[in-house]
């Protein structure tokens, strides 16, 4: 994970082109746990992970903004991971808001992060954790929010270059996620 973070990372850090605008066209992404709105079509990435938690699967739909796009953001992304219910709920209070204290530590860790801001909330009754971080020697600032609804973590997350932090681009990304 760490070494994807620093790719993707180095990758948009040499992708210097962005202008300041978004695009007109958004895409609405609908789950059936959630929905959220990308500002372009996502890829979709589908992978089975090892855990201690067992064999997970992950599903990443990113968007990164191209050359031909005005955008302040380098990429978004919503990456969804169903974990055991026997093991990991969200109707289990204590044991949730240990599992994303973890999860937003892991992400610390693995950037080799600062972190700028973080606040433990619920999205529609789910735990939540939104966190900025700073990485890559603070060049890249990563936004993201952690909401565990049932046994589903899902996370949804922009990167952004520090001169275009904070941006309204993000907000109505993280505005549009909906929690059902």
């Amino acid at each position: 994970m760490k070494f994807l973070l620093y790719l993707i990372g180095a990758f948009f850090l040499l992708n210097t082109n962005k202008s300041i605008s978004q695009s007109n066209k958004s895409v609405f992404h609908n789950k059936e746990e959630y929905s959220i709105s990308f500002p372009f079509k996502p890829k979709i990435n589908t992978q089975t992970l090892r855990s201690t938690f067992g064999q997970l699967n992950l599903q990443m739909y990113s968007a990164e903004a191209k050359d031909t796009v005005k955008d302040n953001n380098l990429m978004y992304s919503v990456i969804e991971i169903d974990y055991p219910d026997s093991q990991i709920n969200s109707d289990k209070k204590d044991s949730a808001s240990k599992f994303l204290n973890d999860k937003i530590n892991e992400l610390i860790e693995n950037t080799g992060g600062n972190v700028i801001k973080e606040i433990e909330n619920k999205v529609n009754g789910y735990p939540s954790r939104y966190i900025e971080i700073g990485f890559l020697g603070d060049l890249i600032v990563i936004r993201a929010k952690y909401v565990l609804r049932k046994n589903k973590l899902i996370i949804a997350q922009t990167m952004t270059k520090k001169e275009n932090y904070p941006n309204m681009e993000s907000d109505i990304f993280f505005n549009s996620l909906t929690i059902k």
